[in-house]
């Protein structure tokens, strides 16, 4: 691909693929760089949402927004091709607090949709921008390919079965991409309760991105709920950090928790979960503080010692009404079940 931009003409899909190519290494200067240096190409109703968004991923304002809003306000191009041209401005407008104006574009986004503009909008519409009525809606997300918007669709309206399934695919189609395997792997774990496709997932990105360590992390929880203890622990084994010192490396601490109580450690287990909710409440992390608290919960009364039993319903309890997320409400409404059989 790198060959090909310089051998020859560069069409709109190859340099769209090269940028995408670099944010998925996490090189977005590259991407952005690649995207300017194409001057003929800003012209292109795509290749300018590409250079608008990528601008966006990286917190900055693309200098081409007003070339973006004459080209839609001209509308001498089709809707479908101006769509994710809108979408993306409205993800710059949404971004600043202009609900309005990022209503507006979307609107326009929205008129032939395709499948990138359909999961902007659902984004969006998690991000509090209202989208159009549900029945308007489901007729959108018909699109062929839009796995992506109909995953985040589904997870917002609580379906989280159709947006698992929906999710896995978004990750076959995308296998290289970072966002649907973390998605998918956490939806399923946590809000679906489906540890065999979180794994399942979450080793799908592994094959791309081995040293993701929220990866690696969702991997290890997975397979550690589903009773393959040697593999959540050589998972873990592969995340460098061992003390709790940001939010991604106390969560792993709760992961470790988890597996010390299937491995029979139940003391040291205490200790790593304790060690992990207290560095997720300094960092306020209230919903994965919550969420340690509810999996320790569910662990004390699988040992069924009553004392212990008590202390750790009560301490979820307590975090569970700090962060009444989705995924704590489904969570406690799982843990509650657990101590009613």
């Amino acid at each position: 691909m790198i060959v090909a931009l310089h051998v020859g003409p560069v069409n709109r899909f190859l340099l769209r693929a090269a940028a995408r190519f670099y944010i998925y290494r996490d090189e977005p200067d590259r991407a952005l760089y690649l995207l300017n240096n194409h001057h003929g190409h800003l012209s292109d109703p795509w290749v300018l949402s590409a250079e608008i968004a990528t601008s966006n991923f990286t917190d900055r304002t693309s200098k081409h927004i007003r070339r973006g809003r004459k080209m839609i306000e001209d509308r001498s191009i089709g809707p479908w091709h101006i769509s994710e041209l809108a979408s993306a401005i409205s993800a710059v407008e949404l971004r600043s607090g202009r609900i309005r104006q990022a209503r507006k574009m979307m609107a326009v986004a929205l008129e032939q949709p395709t499948e990138n503009s359909l999961a902007q909008a659902e984004w969006s519409s998690s991000h509090g921008l209202a989208l159009p009525a549900e029945a308007e809606r489901a007729d959108l997300l018909e699109a062929p390919t839009g796995y992506e918007a109909r995953a985040l669709y589904f997870a917002s309206t609580g379906d989280y079965e159709k947006a698992v399934t929906n999710g896995m695919m978004w990750l076959a189609d995308q296998p290289f991409a970072l966002d649907p395997a973390i998605f998918t792997s956490y939806t399923a774990a946590v809000l679906a309760g489906d540890d065999s496709r979180a794994a399942e997932a979450a080793s799908a990105g592994l094959r791309a991105y081995p040293h993701a360590e929220i990866l690696l992390n969702n991997y290890a929880f997975a397979c550690a709920r589903s009773g393959r203890l040697a593999e959540a622990e050589a998972a873990l084994d592969r995340i460098r950090s061992t003390e709790p010192s940001d939010t991604s490396s106390a969560i792993s601490i709760a992961t470790r928790g988890l597996l010390l109580f299937k491995l029979g450690q139940i003391n040291r287990g205490r200790d790593y979960y304790q060690r992990a909710i207290s560095a997720l409440l300094a960092f306020r992390q209230n919903e994965a503080a919550a969420l340690a608290a509810l999996y320790w919960a569910e662990e004390e009364l699988l040992v069924g010692q009553a004392d212990e039993v008590d202390k750790a319903m009560s301490r979820a309890g307590d975090l569970a009404k700090k962060a009444a997320t989705a995924a704590v409400k489904a969570r406690s409404a799982r843990l509650l079940a657990t101590r009613s059989r």
